[in-house]
């Protein structure tokens, strides 16, 4: 992602030094000289190792990488992940200082990122709340160096209506939050495992109409960074796929009885949302702990490794996940005999399991996938019906890895609320 200063003197661009199989990795930052080509580059912000509390290094999707600017020929601003977040953080080419700019408005869990700069002091973001979405304000750099927030948008009320609270058991952080009520306590209050894909990015508690309607009806959101998160340095994230299904479902399981013994939800009323790795996580879940939550949502699980296009979209990722290591595999690298059987049975898959639980499910799937093949969706929903469990399969023509079409993601969103409230019908 190259970007030329203001005065067209000075090109900057993310790098990184490994390849990493993940789609969040962790860059540095580099500027070279548009006046004298025959200059090396320069490092400004390398690439960090370490997690660390304030920044861990410029990390995100494609999108949030892309949502970085000069705000003067000295100055870049980018949008990185700090906790279940993203915040904006200054870089002095200067000197090679990072700090954070952006400070909350309504939420712990808003997300903002940047758009683009204005000028020399101004730059246009989006912010992203779990009350609202498509709000723009402007972070306006004072004489003084410090930054102020000038709303663009109609000032939001509806956050003064909600809760939210950082859980942390075992090391694991989560970030809980619902509607105010006196009438109603937690303890009776349904709650939503509200579970990342991956296991290489957290879902950023940006805006979700379903996990806006279920507060308005009295549930309670539970959104639950298990170890398979990104926002700790790169050394984290080169552990990613040494954590099998069992230990990344055990960790989310431990975290909702540790709320359970909180009070702060009905161990009674508890459903699951989640696709891609954490419907994988999903499934791991049902055959671990059958009867431990009333309803589960997923889509597109990756269960294990016969039924995965990967090469086609991500080389190199196949060797990665048998070799257990989040570097990059050579794709040219022919597999050995023994690693294509290791392969075909990914230790721990949650295909080759004896299910038998309580759960309603529903899987959701869409048949242009290039990552989870029709063939995985439909044996694990028909060996799950052979066993007597309660799922029905739902599959869209034209989606492929996620669900982004406007009128499938409606369909997708009622029949999902259907199930957690009990009213949805089952095929016999």
């Amino acid at each position: 992602f190259p970007k030329i200063s203001p005065d067209f003197k000075t090109c900057c661009y993310l790098f990184a030094t490994e390849l990493m199989a993940a789609s969040a990795n962790v860059f540095g930052l580099r500027t070279f000289s548009l006046e004298d080509l025959s200059k090396a580059p320069e490092t400004i912000v390398d690439v960090v190792k370490e997690d660390l509390p304030e920044f861990s290094g410029i990390m995100g999707m494609n999108y949030h990488l892309n949502s970085y600017c000069w705000l003067d020929n000295q100055t870049i601003l980018v949008t990185s992940y700090l906790k279940q977040t993203t915040q904006i953080f200054e870089v002095s080419l200067a000197t090679k200082a990072v700090r954070r700019v952006s400070k909350k408005i309504y939420l712990e869990g808003e997300a903002p990122f940047i758009l683009g700069s204005l000028d020399q002091n101004n730059v246009l973001l989006k912010l992203e709340t779990h009350v609202r979405n498509a709000n723009l304000l402007v972070l306006r750099r004072e004489a003084d160096g410090s930054y102020r927030n000038v709303i663009l948008h109609k000032p939001l009320t509806d956050h003064e209506n909600f809760f939210e609270e950082t859980i942390v058991f075992n090391g694991i952080e989560s970030h809980f939050f619902g509607r105010k009520s006196k009438e109603v306590p937690l303890e009776k209050r349904g709650v939503l495992l509200y579970i990342h894909g991956g296991p290489h990015n957290i879902y950023l508690n940006v805006f979700n109409p379903l996990a806006f309607y279920l507060t308005k009806i009295g549930y309670t959101i539970l959104n639950v960074n298990y170890t398979g998160s990104s926002g700790r340095g790169q050394d984290f994230m080169i552990k990613l796929h040494e954590k099998p299904i069992d230990y990344c479902a055990k960790e989310i399981y431990e975290t909702l009885q540790h709320l359970i013994s909180l009070k702060k939800c009905d161990p009674k009323n508890v459903v699951y949302l989640s696709g891609s790795c954490g419907g994988m996580y999903g499934a791991g879940y049902l055959s671990l702990f059958p009867d431990s939550i009333k309803a589960m949502s997923i889509f597109n699980p990756p269960l294990e490794g016969t039924c995965l296009h990967l090469e086609s979209v991500f080389p190199g990722i196949g060797q990665s996940l048998v070799l257990k290591s989040n570097i990059q595999a050579n794709p040219k690298d022919a597999l050995t005999y023994d690693q294509v059987l290791k392969f075909h049975h990914i230790e721990g898959s949650a295909m080759w399991r004896n299910y038998k639980y309580r759960t309603e499910v529903l899987l959701f799937g869409g048949l242009k996938d290039t990552v989870v093949t029709r063939g995985s969706n439909r044996r694990i929903y028909k060996m799950m019906r052979e066993n007597g469990n309660k799922i029905d399969l739902i599959e869209y023509p034209d989606e492929e890895h996620f669900i982004l079409i406007p009128k499938n993601t409606y369909d997708y969103f009622v029949k999902t609320a259907l199930l957690f409230q009990g009213l949805w019908i089952f095929d016999q």
